[in-house]
């Protein structure tokens, strides 16, 4: 359903897919802000999507800017 909004396959070396799972545990841990993300092990939080290092709050700060000039509304 993502790639049909989001047409973009990687972004800094992570896939649509990876990216969106972070942004999920990211709200399943309860975050509560993208600073909080910063205590994370990326070691350890990158295992539940399948890699070896999770992104870095830069990489998903950048992932969302580019979801954002895509202009689509859902």
């Amino acid at each position: 359903m993502m790639k049909g909004i989001i047409d973009i396959e990687t972004h800094e070396g992570y896939s649509l897919e990876e990216l969106s799972l972070a942004l999920f545990y990211f709200d399943l841990f309860r975050f509560e802000s993208m600073e909080n993300f910063k205590t994370v092990y990326p070691e350890e939080f990158g295992l539940l999507f399948g890699r070896q290092m999770s992104p870095s709050i830069f990489t998903i700060r950048r992932f969302l800017h580019k979801v954002r000039e895509l202009k689509k509304s859902e």
